[in-house]
Protein backbone atom coordinates (compact mmCIF):
# COMPACT_ATOMS: atom_id res chain seq x y z
CA UNK A 1 0.00 0.00 0.00
CA UNK A 2 1.65 3.62 -1.12
CA UNK A 3 -0.20 5.13 2.11
CA UNK A 4 1.92 2.99 4.00
CA UNK A 5 5.71 3.74 2.20
CA UNK A 6 7.88 6.60 2.92
CA UNK A 7 8.22 8.93 -0.23
CA UNK A 8 11.40 10.90 -0.32
CA UNK A 9 11.11 13.74 -2.99
CA UNK A 10 12.53 16.85 -4.69
CA UNK A 11 10.80 18.98 -6.85
CA UNK A 12 12.90 20.55 -10.02
CA UNK A 13 12.73 21.89 -13.80
CA UNK A 14 13.94 22.31 -16.91
CA UNK A 15 15.02 25.85 -16.84
CA UNK A 16 16.19 26.24 -12.90
CA UNK A 17 15.79 25.48 -9.28
CA UNK A 18 16.18 28.87 -7.04
CA UNK A 19 16.78 28.77 -2.98
CA UNK A 20 15.22 24.92 -3.60
CA UNK A 21 12.06 25.68 -5.02
CA UNK A 22 10.97 24.72 -8.37
CA UNK A 23 10.66 27.32 -11.15
CA UNK A 24 8.82 26.77 -14.51
CA UNK A 25 11.30 27.42 -17.85
CA UNK A 26 11.84 30.38 -18.79
CA UNK A 27 10.52 31.82 -21.87
CA UNK A 28 14.36 32.11 -23.15
CA UNK A 29 15.06 28.52 -22.38
CA UNK A 30 15.20 25.36 -25.64
CA UNK A 31 14.45 21.89 -26.21
CA UNK A 32 16.32 19.72 -27.60
CA UNK A 33 15.14 17.21 -30.60
CA UNK A 34 17.01 13.45 -30.90
CA UNK A 35 16.92 11.75 -34.09
CA UNK A 36 16.60 8.13 -32.62
CA UNK A 37 17.28 5.87 -35.62
CA UNK A 38 16.87 2.50 -34.73
CA UNK A 39 13.21 3.45 -33.27
CA UNK A 40 12.20 5.32 -35.98
CA UNK A 41 11.39 8.52 -33.76
CA UNK A 42 12.36 11.79 -32.89
CA UNK A 43 12.62 12.43 -28.55
CA UNK A 44 12.06 15.87 -27.29
CA UNK A 45 14.25 16.48 -24.17
CA UNK A 46 14.96 19.63 -22.26
CA UNK A 47 18.99 20.49 -22.64
CA UNK A 48 19.44 17.86 -19.47
CA UNK A 49 17.75 15.48 -20.58
CA UNK A 50 14.58 15.48 -18.77
CA UNK A 51 12.44 13.76 -21.26
CA UNK A 52 9.43 15.94 -22.68
CA UNK A 53 7.73 13.33 -25.00
CA UNK A 54 7.66 11.93 -28.50
CA UNK A 55 8.05 15.06 -31.04
CA UNK A 56 5.60 13.05 -33.66
CA UNK A 57 3.32 10.14 -34.19
CA UNK A 58 3.75 10.16 -37.95
CA UNK A 59 3.83 6.44 -38.94
CA UNK A 60 5.74 7.55 -42.33
CA UNK A 61 8.99 8.45 -40.69
CA UNK A 62 11.24 5.28 -41.05
CA UNK A 63 14.69 5.49 -40.72
CA UNK A 64 15.19 8.87 -39.60
CA UNK A 65 19.13 10.91 -39.71
CA UNK A 66 19.03 14.30 -39.88
CA UNK A 67 17.09 17.11 -38.30
CA UNK A 68 16.54 20.91 -38.61
CA UNK A 69 14.35 23.67 -37.44
CA UNK A 70 13.33 26.17 -40.32
CA UNK A 71 13.36 29.80 -39.51
CA UNK A 72 9.73 29.58 -39.96
CA UNK A 73 9.80 26.76 -36.80
CA UNK A 74 8.80 24.09 -38.94
CA UNK A 75 11.23 20.27 -38.33
CA UNK A 76 12.89 18.78 -41.20
CA UNK A 77 13.60 15.36 -41.13
CA UNK A 78 15.56 13.75 -42.99
CA UNK A 79 14.85 9.20 -43.64
CA UNK A 80 16.24 6.61 -45.51
CA UNK A 81 14.51 3.25 -45.27
CA UNK A 82 14.82 0.14 -48.18
CA UNK A 83 16.62 2.42 -50.32
CA UNK A 84 14.02 5.28 -50.58
CA UNK A 85 15.78 8.62 -49.40
CA UNK A 86 13.64 11.88 -49.01
CA UNK A 87 13.08 14.96 -45.94
CA UNK A 88 9.45 14.45 -44.45
CA UNK A 89 8.36 18.65 -43.24
CA UNK A 90 6.58 18.76 -39.69
CA UNK A 91 4.16 21.68 -38.06
CA UNK A 92 5.91 22.44 -34.90
CA UNK A 93 3.23 20.60 -33.06
CA UNK A 94 4.87 17.44 -34.93
CA UNK A 95 1.97 17.23 -37.36
CA UNK A 96 3.39 15.75 -40.77
CA UNK A 97 3.06 18.25 -43.53
CA UNK A 98 5.30 17.15 -46.56
CA UNK A 99 7.69 14.87 -48.34
CA UNK A 100 10.50 16.18 -50.60
CA UNK A 101 11.76 13.38 -52.15
CA UNK A 102 13.71 13.14 -55.38
CA UNK A 103 14.96 9.34 -56.50
CA UNK A 104 18.98 10.26 -56.71
CA UNK A 105 18.89 11.17 -53.20
CA UNK A 106 21.47 8.63 -51.35
CA UNK A 107 21.96 8.82 -47.53
CA UNK A 108 20.78 12.45 -46.59
CA UNK A 109 22.80 12.85 -43.58
CA UNK A 110 22.93 16.27 -43.36
CA UNK A 111 19.74 19.09 -43.55
CA UNK A 112 19.48 22.70 -43.22
CA UNK A 113 17.61 25.31 -44.68
CA UNK A 114 19.00 29.02 -45.23
CA UNK A 115 17.04 32.28 -44.28
CA UNK A 116 14.67 32.03 -47.23
CA UNK A 117 13.14 28.67 -46.37
CA UNK A 118 15.36 27.13 -49.07
CA UNK A 119 16.17 23.13 -48.31
CA UNK A 120 19.39 21.65 -48.59
CA UNK A 121 20.20 18.38 -48.21
CA UNK A 122 23.59 16.20 -48.43
CA UNK A 123 23.72 12.78 -50.40
CA UNK A 124 26.29 11.11 -49.44
CA UNK A 125 26.72 8.45 -52.41
CA UNK A 126 25.91 10.81 -54.80
CA UNK A 127 29.03 13.36 -53.21
CA UNK A 128 26.73 16.75 -53.81
CA UNK A 129 23.83 18.77 -51.84
CA UNK A 130 20.79 19.56 -53.35
CA UNK A 131 18.23 21.79 -52.99
CA UNK A 132 14.73 22.54 -52.64
CA UNK A 133 13.49 25.96 -53.27
CA UNK A 134 10.81 27.19 -50.29
CA UNK A 135 8.08 26.83 -52.77
CA UNK A 136 8.35 23.17 -52.58
CA UNK A 137 10.23 22.81 -56.27
CA UNK A 138 12.87 20.47 -56.57
CA UNK A 139 16.14 22.66 -57.45
CA UNK A 140 18.58 20.20 -58.32
CA UNK A 141 22.40 20.15 -57.19
CA UNK A 142 23.56 23.12 -55.42
CA UNK A 143 27.41 22.12 -54.71
CA UNK A 144 29.30 19.46 -55.62
CA UNK A 145 33.03 20.91 -56.28
CA UNK A 146 35.71 21.16 -54.82
CA UNK A 147 36.57 17.55 -54.56
CA UNK A 148 33.56 16.31 -52.56
CA UNK A 149 33.40 13.66 -51.34
CA UNK A 150 31.23 11.85 -48.72
CA UNK A 151 29.02 15.06 -47.85
CA UNK A 152 27.27 14.62 -44.63
CA UNK A 153 26.48 17.21 -42.06
CA UNK A 154 26.02 20.68 -43.51
CA UNK A 155 24.85 24.21 -42.13
CA UNK A 156 24.75 27.64 -42.61
CA UNK A 157 27.82 30.30 -41.29
CA UNK A 158 26.87 33.66 -40.30
CA UNK A 159 28.35 34.98 -43.32
CA UNK A 160 25.43 33.10 -45.60
CA UNK A 161 28.15 30.22 -46.52
CA UNK A 162 27.67 26.75 -46.59
CA UNK A 163 30.15 24.32 -45.08
CA UNK A 164 29.99 20.64 -45.84
CA UNK A 165 31.71 18.31 -44.04
CA UNK A 166 33.37 15.47 -45.87
CA UNK A 167 35.26 12.09 -44.53
CA UNK A 168 36.72 11.71 -48.18
CA UNK A 169 36.21 8.28 -47.39
CA UNK A 170 36.30 7.12 -50.61
CA UNK A 171 39.01 8.98 -52.51
CA UNK A 172 42.26 7.03 -53.68
CA UNK A 173 44.77 7.17 -52.94
CA UNK A 174 43.39 8.41 -49.28
CA UNK A 175 43.17 11.73 -48.53
CA UNK A 176 42.41 13.76 -45.45
CA UNK A 177 39.02 14.88 -44.40
CA UNK A 178 37.76 18.23 -44.80
CA UNK A 179 35.23 21.16 -44.20
CA UNK A 180 34.40 23.00 -47.97
CA UNK A 181 32.38 26.00 -47.80
CA UNK A 182 30.41 27.17 -50.65
CA UNK A 183 28.79 30.90 -51.48
CA UNK A 184 25.18 31.44 -51.83
CA UNK A 185 24.95 30.62 -55.05
CA UNK A 186 26.75 27.22 -54.50
CA UNK A 187 30.18 28.38 -56.40
CA UNK A 188 33.22 26.57 -54.41
CA UNK A 189 34.78 29.48 -51.78
CA UNK A 190 37.53 27.77 -49.66
CA UNK A 191 38.18 24.47 -47.57
CA UNK A 192 39.57 23.83 -43.86
CA UNK A 193 41.67 20.24 -44.43
CA UNK A 194 41.46 17.91 -41.41
CA UNK A 195 45.49 17.41 -40.02
CA UNK A 196 45.71 13.80 -39.90
CA UNK A 197 44.71 10.56 -42.03
CA UNK A 198 41.63 8.48 -40.30
CA UNK A 199 40.13 11.96 -39.23
CA UNK A 200 36.32 11.99 -40.87
CA UNK A 201 34.40 14.76 -40.40
CA UNK A 202 31.05 13.75 -39.51
CA UNK A 203 28.98 16.86 -38.80
CA UNK A 204 29.85 20.45 -38.87
CA UNK A 205 27.96 23.81 -36.97
CA UNK A 206 29.15 27.22 -36.64
CA UNK A 207 28.41 29.67 -33.35
CA UNK A 208 27.32 33.42 -33.42
CA UNK A 209 30.53 34.48 -33.86
CA UNK A 210 31.56 32.56 -36.56
CA UNK A 211 33.85 29.79 -35.15
CA UNK A 212 33.62 26.75 -36.84
CA UNK A 213 32.71 22.92 -34.62
CA UNK A 214 33.66 19.85 -36.64
CA UNK A 215 32.78 16.26 -35.37
CA UNK A 216 35.02 13.63 -36.39
CA UNK A 217 35.22 9.78 -36.01
CA UNK A 218 38.63 8.99 -35.38
CA UNK A 219 38.26 6.25 -33.32
CA UNK A 220 37.37 5.57 -29.48
CA UNK A 221 38.44 6.93 -27.18
CA UNK A 222 39.52 9.65 -29.42
CA UNK A 223 36.98 11.06 -30.58
CA UNK A 224 36.30 14.94 -31.00
CA UNK A 225 34.92 18.23 -31.97
CA UNK A 226 37.56 20.20 -33.52
CA UNK A 227 37.10 24.14 -33.32
CA UNK A 228 38.39 26.63 -35.78
CA UNK A 229 38.00 30.30 -36.24
CA UNK A 230 36.00 31.61 -39.58
CA UNK A 231 39.05 32.08 -41.26
CA UNK A 232 40.12 28.05 -40.33
CA UNK A 233 42.53 28.57 -37.62
CA UNK A 234 42.54 25.96 -35.20
CA UNK A 235 40.91 26.77 -31.43
CA UNK A 236 40.23 23.97 -29.46
CA UNK A 237 39.89 20.99 -29.43
CA UNK A 238 36.77 18.88 -26.88
CA UNK A 239 37.30 15.27 -26.61
CA UNK A 240 34.22 13.14 -26.24
CA UNK A 241 36.10 9.54 -25.08
CA UNK A 242 32.74 7.82 -24.14
CA UNK A 243 31.64 8.11 -27.14
CA UNK A 244 31.59 5.88 -30.55
CA UNK A 245 30.41 6.21 -34.14
CA UNK A 246 29.42 10.17 -33.34
CA UNK A 247 26.83 11.20 -35.93
CA UNK A 248 25.05 14.27 -34.47
CA UNK A 249 26.39 17.60 -33.33
CA UNK A 250 24.67 20.59 -32.11
CA UNK A 251 25.63 24.36 -29.96
CA UNK A 252 22.75 24.99 -27.23
CA UNK A 253 22.19 29.13 -27.94
CA UNK A 254 23.77 31.22 -25.90
CA UNK A 255 25.45 28.67 -23.46
CA UNK A 256 28.89 27.18 -24.83
CA UNK A 257 27.85 24.26 -24.97
CA UNK A 258 28.29 21.60 -27.14
CA UNK A 259 25.79 18.59 -27.82
CA UNK A 260 26.82 15.59 -29.63
CA UNK A 261 25.38 12.26 -30.52
CA UNK A 262 26.79 8.05 -30.46
CA UNK A 263 25.60 4.91 -29.90
CA UNK A 264 26.17 5.37 -26.25
CA UNK A 265 23.23 8.78 -26.07
CA UNK A 266 23.61 12.03 -25.98
CA UNK A 267 26.55 13.73 -24.70
CA UNK A 268 27.49 17.61 -23.47
CA UNK A 269 30.71 19.47 -23.51
CA UNK A 270 31.05 22.59 -21.28
CA UNK A 271 33.92 24.08 -19.90
CA UNK A 272 33.22 23.42 -16.84
CA UNK A 273 33.08 19.65 -16.15
CA UNK A 274 33.97 18.27 -20.04
CA UNK A 275 31.78 15.11 -21.04
CA UNK A 276 28.79 14.87 -19.59
CA UNK A 277 26.02 12.00 -20.42
CA UNK A 278 22.83 13.76 -20.98
CA UNK A 279 20.91 10.77 -22.36
CA UNK A 280 21.48 6.82 -22.36
CA UNK A 281 20.43 4.92 -25.22
CA UNK A 282 17.59 2.92 -23.67
CA UNK A 283 15.91 5.78 -22.33
CA UNK A 284 12.45 6.58 -23.44
CA UNK A 285 13.02 4.13 -26.35
CA UNK A 286 16.48 6.10 -27.55
CA UNK A 287 18.65 3.71 -29.86
CA UNK A 288 21.16 4.80 -32.37
CA UNK A 289 20.60 8.69 -31.94
CA UNK A 290 21.76 10.46 -34.76
CA UNK A 291 20.83 14.34 -35.44
CA UNK A 292 19.70 16.63 -32.92
CA UNK A 293 18.76 20.29 -33.00
CA UNK A 294 17.70 22.82 -30.40
CA UNK A 295 14.96 24.72 -30.85
CA UNK A 296 13.28 27.26 -28.25
CA UNK A 297 10.75 25.48 -25.97
CA UNK A 298 7.75 25.24 -26.97
CA UNK A 299 4.32 26.61 -25.66
CA UNK A 300 3.24 23.56 -24.21
CA UNK A 301 6.08 22.91 -23.10
CA UNK A 302 6.21 26.18 -20.69
CA UNK A 303 4.29 25.83 -17.41
CA UNK A 304 5.86 22.01 -16.62
CA UNK A 305 7.27 21.03 -13.13
CA UNK A 306 9.89 18.00 -13.59
CA UNK A 307 9.12 16.52 -10.56
CA UNK A 308 12.16 13.92 -9.01
CA UNK A 309 12.02 11.66 -6.16
CA UNK A 310 12.71 8.42 -4.70
CA UNK A 311 10.18 6.15 -3.31
CA UNK A 312 11.08 3.67 -0.60
CA UNK A 313 9.32 1.18 1.47
CA UNK A 314 8.48 1.65 5.34
CA UNK A 315 12.21 0.14 5.85
CA UNK A 316 13.60 2.62 3.67
CA UNK A 317 13.98 0.36 0.59
CA UNK A 318 13.17 1.20 -2.76
CA UNK A 319 10.05 0.03 -4.34
CA UNK A 320 10.10 -2.20 -7.01
CA UNK A 321 11.36 -0.86 -10.44
CA UNK A 322 8.39 -0.69 -13.23
CA UNK A 323 6.10 2.52 -14.73
CA UNK A 324 3.73 3.75 -11.78
CA UNK A 325 0.99 6.42 -12.41
CA UNK A 326 1.09 9.98 -11.00
CA UNK A 327 -0.87 12.48 -9.75
CA UNK A 328 -0.18 15.84 -7.81
CA UNK A 329 -2.32 18.37 -6.62
CA UNK A 330 -1.98 22.13 -5.31
CA UNK A 331 -3.20 23.30 -2.24
CA UNK A 332 -3.23 26.58 -0.49
CA UNK A 333 -4.09 24.70 2.77
CA UNK A 334 -1.67 21.84 4.85
CA UNK A 335 -4.60 19.64 5.26
CA UNK A 336 -8.16 19.55 4.07
CA UNK A 337 -9.64 22.00 1.45
CA UNK A 338 -10.30 22.05 -1.94
CA UNK A 339 -7.29 21.82 -4.50
CA UNK A 340 -6.85 24.39 -6.46
CA UNK A 341 -5.57 22.77 -9.40
CA UNK A 342 -4.96 18.91 -10.22
CA UNK A 343 -2.90 17.27 -12.90
CA UNK A 344 -3.99 14.35 -14.77
CA UNK A 345 -2.32 10.55 -14.01
CA UNK A 346 1.55 10.71 -15.35
CA UNK A 347 3.12 7.12 -16.19
CA UNK A 348 6.77 7.42 -14.53
CA UNK A 349 9.06 4.73 -14.88
CA UNK A 350 10.55 4.10 -11.66
CA UNK A 351 14.27 2.64 -11.20
CA UNK A 352 15.96 1.88 -8.17
CA UNK A 353 13.46 3.95 -6.36
CA UNK A 354 14.14 7.18 -8.19
CA UNK A 355 11.56 8.63 -10.77
CA UNK A 356 11.24 11.64 -12.93
CA UNK A 357 7.75 13.11 -14.08
CA UNK A 358 6.56 15.86 -16.06
CA UNK A 359 3.69 17.85 -14.71
CA UNK A 360 2.25 20.06 -17.73
CA UNK A 361 -0.02 23.10 -18.39
CA UNK A 362 -0.09 24.03 -14.76
CA UNK A 363 -2.09 26.98 -14.29
CA UNK A 364 -0.47 30.65 -13.29
CA UNK A 365 -3.62 30.92 -11.20
CA UNK A 366 -2.21 27.72 -8.71
CA UNK A 367 0.38 29.99 -7.03
CA UNK A 368 -1.67 33.12 -6.59
CA UNK A 369 -2.24 31.51 -3.29
CA UNK A 370 0.16 33.22 -0.60
CA UNK A 371 1.10 29.89 -0.07
CA UNK A 372 1.30 26.81 -1.50
CA UNK A 373 1.52 22.73 -0.70
CA UNK A 374 1.30 19.74 -3.39
CA UNK A 375 -0.21 16.36 -2.34
CA UNK A 376 1.67 13.45 -4.09
CA UNK A 377 -0.79 10.22 -5.65
CA UNK A 378 0.70 7.33 -6.42
CA UNK A 379 -0.92 4.31 -8.30
CA UNK A 380 -4.17 5.65 -6.72
CA UNK A 381 -2.84 6.43 -3.11
CA UNK A 382 -2.19 9.35 -1.44
CA UNK A 383 0.98 10.15 0.53
CA UNK A 384 0.90 12.23 3.35
CA UNK A 385 1.52 14.62 4.31
CA UNK A 386 1.80 17.53 1.95
CA UNK A 387 4.88 18.93 0.93
CA UNK A 388 4.80 23.03 1.71
CA UNK A 389 6.48 24.57 -1.48
CA UNK A 390 6.77 28.33 0.30
CA UNK A 391 5.01 31.44 -0.19
CA UNK A 392 4.56 31.85 -3.84
CA UNK A 393 7.72 29.87 -4.95
CA UNK A 394 7.07 29.53 -9.23
CA UNK A 395 6.84 32.21 -11.73
CA UNK A 396 4.84 31.14 -14.37
CA UNK A 397 6.10 31.41 -17.90
CA UNK A 398 7.38 34.74 -17.31
CA UNK A 399 10.64 34.13 -16.03
CA UNK A 400 12.15 32.15 -12.89
CA UNK A 401 11.63 32.49 -8.76
CA UNK A 402 13.51 35.33 -7.13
Amino acid sequence: MFVKWKAVLALAVAAATVAGFPCLAAAEDYELLVVSSASNQVLRTDPDGHYLGAFTADPGLKGPLGIAVGPNGKVYVSVESAGRAAVRRYASDGVFEQEYYEFSLTKPFGVVLDASNNLYVSSYEADEVVRWLASGAYDGTFASSGGMDGPAGISFGPDGKLLVACDMYDVSPQSQGRILKFTSSGGYDSQIVMDNLNVYPSHVVTDQAGDIYVLVTISKPNNAVIRYTSAGVYKGYYTFPGISAPAGLALRPGSGQVYVTGEEGVYRWDEVVGQQLVIASGSHGLARPFGIAFRPLQADSRNTITYQGRLTNPQGQPVADGTYQIVVRFFDVQSGGTALWGSPAVSASVKGGLFAARISKVPAAVFSARNVWMETEVNGETIAPRRYLGSVPLAIAGGVGN
